[in-house]
């Protein structure tokens, strides 16, 4: 992803196009009336990185987030507008889809958050500002949402890290850094929370004053990041946040990768209707799990079946029962290569080859 040309904006110019947005040209022209030195301003808005630090804890109120959050939401200005050139940070390298969550017995071998691209971690950048911010990690509900109804909650499942250079503090990360308009997140890693039933009274001791009623609800395998980044103070003391959140994140053994290990057949009769076994890595009923055939000419998809599995279907989560579907055409005279896979609500498996065969052809081929 290319670099944003838009200009960067300091926080004094930062604070002035919010005044501007918040107060419009009639508060400005009372400000000025009063005789404030810019120079006053700039110098009262700058702050020492070491001013910067925040305490996790007061990131969590919906007060706080809420504001910046409009920033990142609300505001949708005409190109050129000053309105867009408003500080805001984005995933430029999401974290992988499925990682171990450790327990906390486990903190040695705590594994890595990497990113979806090959060796890497996740990766975030700050736009249109470059001055210093402290950058904080935690792990949120997979239905928070940044522009829907749902709200950001947190999650129980504290963030860990290796790093010297950092703190975490009650399951939240915490960086401050200097001028960089990317952060590579390369010591996170996500802690499983052991018990359930303790939930909600572990949110009520991390983020006091919030109503975490929905943790009985809550899924301890699949967790969102969400980063936040403060500002410096402004004139008003007050440290800007921006916020966004990644892509769901799955505990691997939870949720295996789809891999189908053998099929029982190879080949099956355009008419459909031959029972066949598929033994697969360890599966969830509650996943929807469905068999897909397909076949592609030029790029195109010119056949597509989804064929449903049932629960009693699935034989202690690593075989699956099932009855092949008919094909497009029933009057070829010749076999056709087709394309024969795993999904779920969540993803694919790695296709296998398979075989239509007109009716005159059919036989039964075991495939090892």
């Amino acid at each position: 992803m290319g670099t944003s040309t838009t200009p960067s904006v300091s926080p004094f110019e930062f604070e002035r196009i919010l005044k501007s947005l918040q107060y419009g040209p009639q508060q400005q022209q009372q400000e000025q009336s009063i005789g404030a030195n810019p120079q006053e301003l700039e110098g009262a808005r700058r702050v020492d990185h070491h001013q910067i630090g925040v305490n996790p804890q007061a990131l969590n109120g919906d007060a706080m987030v809420r504001g910046v959050d409009q920033l990142h939401i609300e505001l949708n200005p005409p190109v050129g507008d000053a309105s867009s050139r408003l500080p805001s940070v984005r995933f430029v390298n999401q974290p992988k889809s499925k990682i171990r969550f450790r327990y906390e017995s486990e903190e040695h071998t705590a594994g890595a958050v990497f990113g979806r691209l090959e060796r890497s971690y996740p990766t975030i950048e700050i736009v249109n500002y470059d001055g210093p911010c402290n950058v904080i990690v935690s792990c949120v509900t997979v239905d928070s949402e940044l522009e829907g109804p749902n709200p950001i909650r947190l999650h129980p499942n504290p963030i860990v890290s290796k790093g010297r250079n950092n703190t975490c503090i009650n399951g939240f990360y915490e960086e401050a850094i200097h001028g960089n308009r990317r952060c590579t997140l390369d010591k996170l890693g996500i802690q499983k929370f052991k018990n359930k039933s303790l939930s909600k009274a572990e949110l009520d001791r991390r983020e006091p004053g919030v109503d975490h009623s929905y943790a009985r609800n809550i899924d301890l395998y699949v967790v969102k990041l969400r980063i936040q980044v403060q500002l410096p103070y402004n004139a008003r003391r007050e440290a800007p946040i921006l916020t966004d959140l990644s892509e769901p994140i799955f505990e691997s053994k939870k949720y295996p990768d789809l891999k189908i290990e053998h099929l029982s057949h190879s080949s099956a009769s355009v008419d459909g209707g031959l029972e066949m076994i598929i033994l697969c890595d360890k599966i969830d009923a509650k996943d929807k799990v469905q068999v897909r055939f397909y076949e592609e000419k030029n790029g195109q998809f010119v056949w597509d079946v989804f064929v449903n599995i049932r629960t009693e279907d699935i034989h202690r989560q690593v075989a699956i029962k099932f009855k092949t579907p008919p094909y497009r055409d029933r009057h070829i005279t010749v076999q056709v290569p087709v394309k024969v896979q795993l999904v779920n609500i969540r993803e694919s498996s790695e296709p296998r080859s398979f075989l239509m065969i007109p009716r005159q052809r059919q036989g039964r081929n075991f495939r090892h």
